[in-house]
């Protein structure tokens, strides 16, 4: 989704706030239509959010991607 390049950072965070709220207010199954519209503007955010860590020079890895510690899981050797 293009529109998200146009955000700010602080509108990126709260656009993603809004839909984790909205998935949690509204209860909505995986497969309900509206439930995979809010998922698709999270990843489009999430992606957004990474480009510009990866332009900034940030080695991004998302935290779901590593132990506590920081460290990769080792299945990704």
């Amino acid at each position: 989704m293009n529109k998200y390049r146009t955000y700010t950072d602080q509108m990126l965070a709260n656009g993603l706030a809004d839909c984790y709220e909205t998935l949690r207010v509204g209860s909505y199954a995986p497969d309900h239509p509206y439930g995979r519209k809010v998922w698709t503007d999270i990843d489009a955010i999430r992606d957004e959010q990474m480009a510009r860590s990866r332009r900034a020079g940030h080695d991004y890895t998302p935290s779901w991607h590593t132990r506590s510690n920081g460290q990769p899981l080792d299945t990704e050797a």
